[in-house]
């Protein structure tokens, strides 16, 4: 009988707090589902990955020979532990895609065996068809993301301009997706590589070996490995196989520093740590949030649970309803957190694989992922409601059964030290003495907006940073519009040519140079960027954003600075990954920013003694006096040496498009803060009307309007939420700096930004939000059930 009476306690309880019951509740679920969701799609698209790699052999490692007989394949696949190998020649030339446009697009032409598909490294055809042995003319296919850039089809032309400067034309077969190519750049010293000016082409090795006077020939060999085979016997046999007496001539690269696959997996760890992270943070505010709704519900409830204790409910019994209480919440709103995370794990991972082009895309049922979270949830309410569940259970009924005395309201600090605020209205002076009157109510309020604000803050700098970095790197740091790169070395005094076209403002040469650093550790392979002294269009900025230049040394980023562990003033070791090149030790100059890219920074002429030439450079950069014409782009297009042109606005919107599924997720989970947030605030500022119904009648029947109480209680909420603001602003900036640090690398070195404007709407919000959560408190003032308070207040 009391159990069913307990139980009936509970529906009533809820049902009389049922509004904080469900914000509470969406607190948790949203907390549940955002776990879910991340961690789920991020599961899902590890499995994707590799599945992609299973199903189309994968290459477990690439040896870059350069130059070696195409009969080596056989003794390759003939080495023990070695499952599969394919021979292949991989070239870049210069194309055109007729019916895209004239403009010429730098092109890596990499082989497929025609009478088969390859044992290692296969593609999948997502249109048109795989190469026909029998074809009358040759045929090639589009990586996936550069034929959909171009809107290219099977049978459509391609042009590619033949080493000796001759066009020949290609007929596209069809489009395929690669593994190796799921992320596609250019190398790792030019990761973000516009498809208008770089591609990747597949075409049979005949085809081009014959394009390229290279007839049994080939540059590099795939190889994957057995199960259980000794990777370090086979690079030593294979090497000794492509080059004998000079295994320095071979470049090794396994699958874990295979560039696509270790920008994915940069990728997924920096998206592994947010699944993690975010959800902890969102659970701990959901804690917060229903320990504070429990241990005021407790306090409302004093009578009831004395009536309890003295009717002889035990300890035990009392202890359980609360706690039910608790796990009711939990159970309800797990349950809920659950379906939407499944939901947003599969919705995420589509759009992401998508984005991707990965051929093969898995979203499985993860029951230990399902089962964690689910108990988080349950867990974070439980736990969250023990501790005022205890409370409650040791309450002796006679104390409990006295309502509580009131605070005395005195003189605040405030008044003592700002004296026209004793003098001030009571409309303000009794909000202000309510503070120090009530602690611990205080305390609470603004804590819980100071957690909502905090959680808007957190997803809206991931914005913020972004918008800062892509200012930075090409407003502040890049200041040309458009970069002419060439297949070959030309002379540096090309530039002086350019800067005298009509339409060109300024032009300048640079000579980028691929070379390993080190600093007494493992030696990083990087781009030793050589610009002119004093360049302008190409600024070096210090971390404090000062213009800094190098003399005979070098300009570390502050990323290779931490990675090298270099500083100003150490000396490092720079070998230049070219042929004959001889290491030199040079000097940091200084650290200097760089959002984007892993490179170092040295003058023009450091740059050609690295390479051993004077007066060259492979590239310049342009800026126009206004916006170019086609006459300027095809005279910048027939300069010497396999010319492409980069225009930065262009690849500043194609890495803004790269980045939509980066926008979505943020936008998702500064959705999921901003709900927490309302939650959060709402449920606090209504919980301080409910439990002050007894105060606020006292006041009703001395002649207080609602009116005036609404406003005391306005301008008392307005109050704490600023208390609340000053907790929130530079906590939220401070968790900012931690999620920060969870998605930098080498590659990737945003700045943590949060904008002005962005506290400022955050702040607002909260207030607004405030503000809205007095409807439901003014409501209550009207309703309030004057007699029935004093019956209570009597007894």
């Amino acid at each position: 009988m009391r159990l069913s009476r307990g139980w009936l306690k509970l529906r009533r309880d809820i049902a009389a707090s049922r509004w904080q019951f469900l914000a509470v509740a969406m607190v948790i679920a949203l907390g549940v589902a955002i776990f879910i969701g991340s961690y789920g799609s991020f599961q899902n698209l590890r499995s994707s990955y590799d599945r992609t790699y299973d199903e189309l052999g994968m290459a477990d490692i690439w040896f870059e020979v350069g130059d070696a007989s195409a009969a080596a394949v056989q003794d390759v696949a003939a080495v023990e532990g070695v499952a599969a190998a394919e021979g292949r020649l991989v070239e870049e030339l210069p194309v055109v895609l007729p019916e895209a446009g004239p403009e010429r697009i730098l092109g890596r032409f990499v082989t497929l065996p025609a009478e088969r598909r390859p044992a290692v490294n296969d593609v999948k055809v997502t249109k048109g068809d795989y190469f026909s042995p029998q074809g009358d003319e040759p045929h090639v296919l589009l990586e996936k993301g550069f034929a959909g850039f171009h809107d290219a089809q099977p049978g459509d032309r391609l042009r590619v301009i033949a080493p000796d400067g001759a066009p020949v034309e290609l007929t596209i077969a069809g489009v395929a997706a690669s593994p190796e190519y799921l992320l596609v750049a250019k190398s790792e010293r030019e990761l973000f590589t516009m498809p208008s000016t770089f591609g990747i082409v597949f075409v049979p090795y005949d085809d081009l070996a014959a394009l390229l006077g290279r007839d049994g020939r080939i540059s590099e060999v795939a190889v994957r490995l057995e199960d259980g085979a000794d990777d370090g016997a086979v690079r030593a046999e294979v090497t000794s196989l492509l080059a004998p007496g000079d295994p320095g001539r071979v470049q090794v690269t396994d699958q874990e520093h295979q560039l696509s696959n270790r920008l994915l997996k940069l990728d997924l760890d920096g998206f592994e740590a947010l699944a993690l992270v975010f959800p902890i943070l969102f659970l701990s505010v959901s804690a917060l949030a229903i320990y504070t709704l429990l241990n005021r519900l407790v306090q409302t409830q004093r009578p009831h649970i004395g009536l309890m204790r003295a009717i002889g409910y035990s300890r035990g019994q009392v202890l359980r309803h609360y706690l039910v209480y608790g796990l009711v919440v939990g159970v309800a709103a797990a349950a809920v957190g659950v379906g939407l995370g499944y939901a947003l794990s599969i919705g995420i991972t589509e759009m992401y694989g998508s984005f991707l082009n990965v051929p093969f895309i898995s979203h499985k049922l993860y029951p230990g992922t399902l089962a964690i979270g689910f108990g988080a949830g349950v867990l974070t309410a439980v736990i969250a409601g023990a501790v005022p569940a205890w409370g409650s259970a040791n309450t002796r009924p006679a104390e409990a059964m006295r309502p509580p005395l009131p605070a005395t309201g005195r003189r605040t600090i405030l008044e003592i030290i700002v004296p026209p605020l004793a003098r001030a209205s009571y409309l303000l002076r009794l909000p202000m003495r309510n503070l120090f009157r009530a602690p611990r109510r205080t305390v609470y309020t603004a804590l819980g907006v100071g957690s909502g604000v905090a959680l808007v803050l957190v997803a809206a700098s991931f914005l913020d940073s972004y918008d800062r970095a892509i200012t930075l790197q090409f407003d502040d740091i890049q200041r040309f519009d458009a970069q002419v790169s060439f297949l070959r070395p030309v002379s540096e005094s090309l530039a002086g040519d350019v800067a005298g076209y009509e339409g060109v403002a300024e032009a300048e040469a640079l000579l980028e140079v691929p070379v390993a650093l080190s600093a007494g550790g493992a030696p990083h392979v990087t781009l030793l960027r050589g610009l002119e002294p004093e360049a302008e269009m190409y600024r070096t900025l210090t971390p404090g954003g000062d213009a800094v230049s190098t003399g005979d040394g070098v300009l570390l980023t502050s990323a290779l600075s931490k990675l090298l562990d270099a500083r100003e003033g150490d000396t490092i070791t720079v070998r230049p990954l070219v042929e004959g090149g001889a290491p030199v030790d040079l000097t940091v100059d200084g650290i200097v920013q760089q959002p984007m890219g892993d490179v170092v920074f040295g003058r023009l002429d450091t740059a050609q003694r690295l390479v051993g030439a004077e007066d060259v450079a492979s590239a310049l950069m342009v800026s126009f006096s206004g916006p170019p014409d086609e006459a300027l782009q095809e005279r910048l297009l027939a300069l010497p040496g396999g010319t492409t042109v980069e225009y930065t606005e262009e690849v500043r919107d194609y890495i803004n498009e790269m980045n939509q599924l980066f926008f979505v997720f943020v936008g998702i989970m500064l959705a999921f803060g901003v709900a927490l947030g309302f939650a959060i605030i709402f449920n606090t500022i209504t919980i301080n009307t409910l439990e002050r119904r007894r105060e606020l009648a006292t006041m009703r029947t001395i002649g207080s309007g609602v009116g005036r109480l609404g406003a005391m209680l306005t301008v008392e909420n307005v109050l704490m939420g600023l208390l609340g603001l000053v907790v929130g602003l530079p906590l939220g900036y401070l968790i900012s700096l931690y999620f920060a640090s969870l998605y930098q690398n080498e590659l990737l070195d945003m700045p943590t930004v949060i904008y002005p404007r962005t506290y400022g709407i955050a702040s607002l919000g909260a207030l607004l939000v405030l503000l809205l959560a007095e409807v439901p408190s003014v409501r209550f003032l009207r309703r309030l059930d004057l007699p029935a308070v004093v019956r209570e207040m009597s007894a």
